[in-house]
């Protein structure tokens, strides 16, 4: 062995060199913190959170047809088991998706399930998923700060690797009650089939949205300050699951 070639051997021996470098390719990945993004509220603090997912008679919940100013029709059809809980694994079982329709008309329900509690600021953790991946069109949402009339809600979109956005009926600076929309700045929603993981803060005037590991869209200019939060069922099969709520 060479003199030069020893003394490397040595410095490695000693710790100074590393045996190999990394490769180009490993060098060049993003550490797993950053793929991961940003943790969530319920990871970061898990202290406080009260398990809001409701048991097999939806006590604390209530099934109500939100107003539409855009005249979407909803309507609450009792003898429908829309909402199933689940017990192994725990999870809300939303049949929007019920009941079958005639050839040729569209199958399936189209309402919200409200949580009784009126609240101000708080986080609203909720993980979902549809479970039919196969179908085609895929909608559903999870509201906050609504009324009890229900006239007056705010919707974070879910969706096919898509949604993530803010759209709702709230007052203006008038009081009028009008339609508005707020797309996401970044899109992280997984495809249908995939555990997607929301996080709602209310917080004053605005409602921020954080979508598996960022946050991407905040409402803001809210006359809102109090309300509840829900889930909606339309027309399609999602489930629900890691239901907590943060009062701030």
């Amino acid at each position: 062995m060479g003199s030069s070639k020893a003394a490397r051997w040595a410095l490695v021996l000693a710790g100074v060199f590393p045996l190999a470098s990394a490769s180009s390719e490993e060098a060049s990945k993003p550490p797993k913190a950053a793929a991961r993004g940003e943790r969530s509220a319920l990871q970061s603090d898990p202290k406080g959170w009260v398990d809001i997912l409701p048991g097999r008679d939806l006590a604390g919940w209530t099934r109500v047809a939100p107003i539409s100013t855009s005249g979407v029709k909803s309507v609450v059809r009792a003898e429908v088991p829309v909402w199933q809980v689940k017990a192994k694994p725990r999870l809300l079982d939303c049949r929007g998706d019920l009941p079958p329709a005639p050839a040729g008309e569209k199958s399936g329900s189209h309402e919200m399930l409200r949580h009784d509690r009126e609240l101000g600021d708080f986080i609203f953790h909720v993980e979902w998923r549809f479970v039919d991946p196969k179908r085609e069109g895929w909608n559903a949402g999870i509201y906050a700060r609504v009324n009890d009339k229900a006239d007056i809600w705010h919707q974070a979109q879910v969706g096919n690797a898509s949604g993530g956005f803010w759209f709702g009926d709230t007052p203006d600076e008038t009081g009028k009650v009008v339609r508005r929309k707020l797309d996401p700045g970044e899109q992280r929603v997984r495809p249908a089939g995939q555990w997607n993981t929301y996080e709602i803060t209310g917080r004053g005037d605005t409602l921020r949205l954080w979508v598996n590991g960022a946050t991407v869209s905040e409402f803001t200019g809210l006359r809102v300050r109090r309300g509840h939060v829900g889930l909606e069922a339309e027309r399609h099969h999602i489930q629900f699951r890691t239901m907590k709520l943060k009062v701030l």
